[in-house]
């Protein structure tokens, strides 16, 4: 789908549920509503592509109950300026949502995955308002 056209249909998509959430009478800033759209989006496509088998793992090394267990740190917006989470918003801006997906997917880092669309909302909601979709 073209990047345009996945654009307007995020913003009809965004549009719909704001109009749910109005009559459930949830007020929710546009922002919260993007970053929503976007996550059941992300979700809705892994959710959908066809099965791949698991690759096979290395040994997970293992950690005795008095060493505390490796921690991914919290990605914020601050550090969505640099590195790989950067790479996928640009991809998205660029050449669609789901070819971000694709390729944080090639990562198997799913918590990189789970962060994309938290981090990808404020990106896409300025480019939705510049072209005046919302």
């Amino acid at each position: 789908m073209e990047k345009d056209q996945e654009i307007k249909n995020l913003a009809k998509e965004i549009e719909a549920k704001e109009q749910v959430l109005k009559q459930e009478g949830e007020p929710i800033e546009e922002k919260e509503i993007v970053k929503e759209v976007l996550k059941e989006k992300i979700e809705n496509y892994l959710e959908t592509k066809p099965e791949t088998p698991p690759a096979i793992k290395p040994e997970q090394p293992s950690y005795s109950k008095k060493e505390p267990l490796p921690t991914a740190p919290l990605i914020d917006e601050k550090l969505a300026e640099t590195g790989e989470i950067k790479e996928l918003i640009d991809l998205a801006l660029e050449k669609g949502l789901k070819t971000a997906i694709k390729q944080a997917e090639k990562s198997n880092n799913p918590y990189l995955i789970d962060q994309l669309h938290d981090l990808l909302a404020g990106p896409y909601y300025e480019t939705l308002k510049k072209k005046k979709l919302i």
